[in-house]
């Protein structure tokens, strides 16, 4: 899943972004990621913390955004479902 290039793609562009608004962290609502990330996995699965743990926690086939300077996390709502996912750039991927 997440070695498919649409997350290599969007790590490319949340970097830009950073870059752009000059900030190391990104909180950014599931169906937003969904639409600019331009994935084939269904929208329902960006709600569903388990989505994100692998990627969180850098497993082999899902660790493209850790591999490109993107740390993974999310915060949940009271329903249990992923509010916002965030991005956060590495350290080593921030200037001093």
């Amino acid at each position: 899943m997440a070695s498919c290039n649409c997350w290599v793609e969007y790590a490319e562009k949340l970097r830009s972004r950073m870059a752009l608004e000059n900030v190391a962290e990104l909180r950014i609502p599931p169906e937003q990621v969904y639409a600019e990330c331009g994935t084939s996995e269904p929208l329902g699965k960006f709600w569903n913390p388990g989505f994100w743990n692998p990627m969180r926690d850098g497993k082999k086939s899902w660790d493209t955004l850790p591999k490109n300077g993107i740390a993974v996390a999310y915060i949940t709502g009271d329903d249990g479902k992923v509010a916002f996912v965030i991005f956060r750039l590495a350290e080593s991927m921030i200037a001093v």
